[in-house]
């Protein structure tokens, strides 16, 4: 899936440095002026980094998620690590699923790995209305901390306390796999879990076809209320779910689809892959829905409300056609702004010349919208390269206008997943870093979780 794309001067003396830091900065003047008059690129802004921690084992660990620790005292932060040293204690086996909480100046209050034997990994964490945690993943034991394994790989549902401890799990599937990036609670205290599912057993009761979207709904203890699988004889999968901003007890989802009949045969399809938003009532029925793209590729990635009763999502797209227009080679990021009936508003590409993904995190009180994810781009919107792949952090206003488009990293490979906004006016995103160079320090080997702190510069 989209989701596992993860393309990973000393001075020689005082006097001689002095002169040579004055030769390179006239230099650098000249060589600014010459790309200036060439219409190149404009020089990097200052950086936006504040601060950066690295977290991990002499293995490998990508961080997933964060969120605001439930008694004000820090933030929860949700992964996978391989490893068992440094940072990490407890791995069971294989990738476990590794929660951490810190302090606000990134310190360790406590960590937990969770899972068994195989592959178990935290794709995404919220905090809950009881004061503790729950996140859900994907796992592939059947031992440890996993009980009720279905077969191929499973959706994992794990609550935990306030302190780390779990309070229950749940395994969710059949005999073929399933996966989930994104969990919800609802108003009366269970969850909403978007996922795709590839069985048609266990507890999914019927499959269109290929890989279904996947919407699971869970009480207060974990137990199944009802499922849904959306799509047709190709393969769907549901990335993100939220509440609609009218209050009315239904949900939009974001997908990614590639099928033309099933729950898709009425709408139109532009070629590829396409990206997928459909409204479902508090019990599963579909309420509506609309498929966005061109002749190429796209998938949406996440979807938030908006204050005028709309919706913008974000994805990738491949194409230059159809619904998508700008794109700069490729696959771009694509933000989409739609009304409450799903009527395109405006649409905006983002990127470079390679490959190029953000997803939507956050819309702030003025209403402008924050996408964080990677980039191997060194031209475009891409400024100041770093090498590999970089953290890409994109600011827009409310009509998709460009404020920020700043990269974090070194020259081995970053790539940011999860941010949040912070009580101080800044935000902490998370990742994953191979790097020991350029923005990144103290990384204990092979990739460490990335917990950045940023802050963009104001706007006049």
């Amino acid at each position: 899936m989209k989701k596992n794309l993860f393309k990973w001067a000393l001075l020689a003396g005082l006097l001689a440095g002095c002169s040579k830091d004055k030769d390179t900065k006239t230099e650098s003047q000249a060589t600014l002026l010459q790309s200036a008059s060439k219409g190149g690129p404009p020089p990097p802004s200052p950086s936006i980094l504040q601060w950066q921690k690295t977290y991990g084992s002499s293995l490998n660990e990508i961080g997933y998620a964060i969120v605001p620790a439930t008694d004000g005292s820090g933030y929860i932060l949700a992964g996978n690590t391989l490893g068992s040293d440094f940072d990490v204690s407890g791995n069971h086996g294989g990738s476990d699923a590794w929660v951490v909480k810190i302090d606000f100046t990134g310190g360790i209050l406590w960590e937990k790995t969770f899972g068994g034997s195989a592959g178990d990994y935290a794709y995404d964490i919220v905090a809950t209305s009881d004061g503790g945690y729950v996140f859900a993943g994907m796992t592939q034991s059947s031992d440890g901390d996993v009980s009720g394994f279905h077969g191929g790989q499973d959706v994992w549902v794990v609550k935990l306390t306030s302190s780390g401890t779990i309070a229950w799990q749940k395994t969710l599937g059949g005999s073929g796999s399933e996966y989930s990036n994104s969990i919800i609670q609802t108003s009366e205290g269970g969850y909403l879990v978007a996922a795709y599912t590839q069985s048609t057993n266990g507890d999914v009761t019927f499959n269109h076809g290929g890989t279904d979207a996947w919407i699971i709904k869970l009480n207060s203890s974990g137990d199944v209320d009802w499922q849904k699988t959306y799509g047709g004889s190709l393969n769907e999968s549901a990335t993100s779910i939220v509440p609609t901003p009218e209050g009315d007890g239904n949900f939009m989802v974001s997908a990614a689809a590639r099928s033309t009949d099933g729950d898709l045969s009425a709408q139109l399809h532009h070629g590829g892959s396409d990206a997928w938003l459909f409204k479902i009532d508090g019990a599963g029925n579909l309420v509506s829905q609309k498929e966005y793209g061109g002749s190429g590729d796209e998938g949406a990635g996440a979807v938030l409300a908006t204050a005028d009763g709309g919706y913008v999502f974000s994805g990738n797209t491949t194409s230059n056609n159809g619904d998508v227009s700008g794109n700069h080679g490729y696959a771009d990021t694509w933000l989409v702004k739609i009304s409450s009936v799903g009527i395109i508003s405006w649409q905006k590409c983002f990127g470079g010349n390679d490959m190029d993904n953000a997803n939507i995190k956050n819309i702030d009180a003025s209403g402008n919208i924050l996408l964080f994810g990677y980039t191997f781009s060194r031209n475009g919107d891409i400024v100041g390269y770093k090498g590999g792949e970089d953290f890409w952090v994109l600011l827009t206003d409310m009509n998709g206008n460009k404020i920020n488009s700043s990269v974090l990293g070194g020259k081995s490979g970053e790539a940011g997943e999860g941010v949040i906004p912070t009580a101080d006016g800044m935000y902490l995103g998370i990742g994953r870093t191979a790097s020991t160079d350029g923005d990144v320090t103290g990384n204990h080997g092979l990739n460490d979780w990335w917990l950045v702190k940023f802050k963009f510069p104001p706007t006049n």
